[in-house]
């Protein structure tokens, strides 16, 4: 673990000026003798030149270990001749060495506390045998003295010995544990570090994202005062660099801080600012904690979208109108086709009285009828309610939709009605009119090329239900085809508009029934109309 020179705490610094140089200074002006003061003196020298060797090691070398090495090497021999000349290894000063223990653990970690806590067990051990020798005897060391004069060699040796080893447990264990600690306390302030630089990472990026989202952001805090507002808000509300003032006078900022105050906040709503439509959406939020709840709002430009709804709907609505144009023009067309054939007949001239009589009224009724449709469609469009039902005598209104046929677009083709019983049902007469109108036209115009066309029309009753069944002998419809039939606009004619099926199929689900078709065996198409029966006749 390299040590960062910019990362050293000042104190470290004043604390061995402070300590050493006060235990120099306490040498030369207590303890007298010469050579105290010379070696004292000599410390002093020592420990400021290893402080200004630091500095400028440090200084040139940030990341290097060294002058950490040599400050605590040096530092070793100054406070060894500070503690041999104030009593040695059994004086006061020996409880220096542990600071400068834990010193070394602090700057050089686990393995330069051990080394330093080693070094400082030799330099009192050293110390103890120049004071028991008497080369060098420690000022104030009455015990080691009298130990080297008066006590055998052997006992003064594991004096010094016990001594030497107890000191080196508490300074190993001092330099281990400062240096375990130093170590575990830099890796943890290394995380932090790193949590915080990606926190404030984080949150410039986040700020980044705010002021350069196109949507406007306002925040307010916990007491409803503005906290937060990014460029788009300010350039949507005009708010300008006074934002925190200006804002309190928006519509905007009145809304926000009323629904927090009340606790509820609506669904999007929309405001209008000068000639543009601004969405705004609103919420609650909490901070990190999970407290102060603030309130903010989000602006969306959708004035293009709005107007791109609005060409839309009212697209829809021109689809609409056509559609509805194109459906009653197709069922204008059945009355049409026959009063024109009842018009073709008469002028003919070869009808007696009873049967001209007999064409007028189907133009007279046709004419109504298609007065009927114009009129129901235009109630639709005012009310947007259909007519009222009423009793429908079906079997008379099959048989009057194949006369009809008959006598206009199915001439050609031969219409075979089966016995058909006296058929009561509620409904809408000139809905179900369409019905079998549209069914027949589309059986007789796909019978059109056939010499021997055959439509077949059934009437029965099964299961409370009414059930019409037209059959016929044209080329019928492929699979894929039938699929679709009732689809609206769908059509195989060249000049169809694919709304008989359909509405043919609309009709009678709006009557509570069903139109469904399917393949007839050697050729040809069933339709069955399925209907609720509400009555019949004997």
């Amino acid at each position: 673990m390299r040590l960062d020179a910019g990362r050293r705490l000042t104190w470290v610094q004043v604390w061995r000026l402070a300590v050493l140089g006060s235990l120099c200074a306490f040498g030369i002006a207590v303890l007298g003798s010469s050579q105290v003061r010379d070696a004292y003196l000599a410390a002093a020298a020592v420990l400021l030149g290893n402080s200004i060797l630091y500095l400028l090691l440090s200084s040139r070398k940030p990341e290097s270990r060294l002058p950490a090495w040599l400050l605590c090497c040096l530092d070793a021999f100054v406070i060894g001749v500070i503690v041999h000349y104030a009593g040695g290894i059994d004086g006061p000063f020996a409880m220096v060495f542990v600071l400068h223990a834990m010193l070394a653990g602090y700057l050089l970690g686990v393995r330069g506390g051990a080394w330093i806590a080693m070094t400082d067990t030799l330099i009192l051990a050293l110390s103890g045998m120049l004071t028991l020798s008497g080369r060098a005897p420690a000022e104030g060391s009455a015990v080691i003295a009298r130990l080297g004069l008066d006590a055998p060699a052997d006992l003064s040796g594991q004096y010094i010995a016990l001594r030497v080893f107890l000191h080196a447990l508490l300074l190993l264990s001092v330099g281990l544990v400062s240096g375990y600690l130093t170590e575990l306390l830099r890796r943890q302030s290394g995380r932090l570090q790193n949590a915080l630089e990606a926190l404030k990472a984080s949150r410039a990026g986040s700020r980044d994202i705010l002021e350069n989202l196109a949507d406007g952001i306002l925040v307010l805090d916990s007491g409803g005062h503005p906290l937060r507002a990014n460029a788009s808000l300010c350039r949507m509300l005009s708010l300008g660099e006074d934002w925190e003032q200006k804002v309190r006078e928006t519509q905007l900022y009145r809304l926000l801080a009323g629904y927090r105050k009340a606790g509820a906040f609506p669904d999007n709503i929309d405001l209008v600012t000068d000639d543009r439509i601004l969405e705004c959406r609103m919420g609650m939020f909490t901070d990190s904690y999970g407290e102060e709840p603030g309130a903010m709002a989000i602006l969306s430009d959708v004035t293009e979208i709005r107007h791109l709804q609005s060409r839309l709907e009212e697209r829809e609505k021109l689809a609409v109108v056509g559609r509805l144009s194109a459906t009653m023009a197709h069922e204008i067309r059945n009355p049409l086709a026959s009063i024109s054939g009842a018009a073709q007949v008469i002028r003919t001239g070869g009808l007696d009285e009873a049967g001209e009589a007999r064409m007028i009224d189907m133009i007279i009724n046709q004419s109504r009828r298609a007065s009927d449709i114009i009129e129901g469609y235009l109630e639709v469009a005012r009310s947007g309610k259909a007519r009222e039902e009423s009793e429908i005598r079906l079997d008379m209104l099959i048989r009057g939709v194949v006369e009809g046929a008959r006598n206009s677009y199915a001439r050609n083709v031969e219409i075979r009605l089966h016995p058909m019983p006296e058929t009561t049902i509620r409904g809408r007469e000139q809905r179900l009119l369409q019905v079998f109108e549209n069914l027949l036209r589309n059986s007789a115009e796909a019978l059109d090329s056939s010499s021997e066309g055959r439509i077949e029309i059934e009437l029965v009753h099964r299961d409370d239900r009414v059930r019409v069944t037209l059959r016929d002998n044209g080329p019928g419809m492929p699979p894929e085809t039938l699929a679709r039939a009732s689809e609206p606009f769908f059509t195989t004619k060249e000049l169809g508009t694919g709304l008989g099926l359909y509405v043919a199929r609309r009709v009678a689900e709006e009557h509570g029934g069903s139109v469904s078709f399917s393949a007839v065996e050697g050729g040809g198409l069933s339709v069955t109309v399925d209907l609720p029966e509400n009555g019949a006749g004997e």
